[in-house]
């Protein structure tokens, strides 16, 4: 995969949201939304998790 850098300064190859979405699995993402959660003390969702890219 090409190594694109996003608007948020992730590389997208390496994002946990973008490989969830892109393997278009919901235990990923629901690993995603936990994670994220704890670290950034917000209420995310597995269905927030949905990232293509920018």
């Amino acid at each position: 995969m090409e190594k694109i850098i996003g608007f948020c300064g992730l590389i997208c190859s390496e994002c946990p949201a973008y490989l969830a979405t892109q393997k278009d699995d919901d235990n990923e993402r629901r690993k995603v939304a936990e994670t994220w959660s704890k670290e950034f003390n917000a209420n995310m969702k597995p269905e927030d998790i949905n990232y293509d890219g920018c």
